[in-house]
């Protein structure tokens, strides 16, 4: 019985780390580029930690250009004639300025009205 308990511990030992591997191995130009890219199939999740079939089709593309010795702009450029600026996790341009900005702007202006209010109270 402990013998059995001995074995299954070890097999599951070695299965683990197999589950949370990064799909860039540890490389740190493919982790920045699985990061940068959303999932082509929801939209959803990064590269980095999507699993799904067209996931893993999209970074073995990437793989290759990588070994063809594309830069990460002529990477992001195709990526970005073939899905758009959707395949962006964060959007570029002026709605990823909007986007950006949009909260601390209104905050400023919810602060300034409670003081305005507040002073105005007093």
């Amino acid at each position: 019985m402990q013998r059995r308990v001995l074995v299954l511990s070890l097999l599951t030992a070695g299965a683990v780390p197999c589950l949370f591997a990064s799909p860039a191995k540890g490389d740190p130009r493919l982790e920045r580029l699985f990061a940068k890219f959303l999932s082509p199939c929801c939209w959803s999740e990064s590269l980095m930690i999507h699993n799904s079939p067209k996931a893993d089709e999209l970074r073995r593309e990437i793989q290759s250009m990588i070994s063809a010795s594309w830069s990460d702009d002529d990477i992001k450029r195709d990526l970005i004639a073939r899905y758009s600026t959707r395949i962006l996790v964060v959007p570029e341009g002026t709605a990823g300025t909007w986007l950006t900005w949009t909260p601390w702007a209104l905050t400023a202006a919810g602060l300034f009205t409670v003081a305005a209010v507040i002073r105005s109270s007093v």
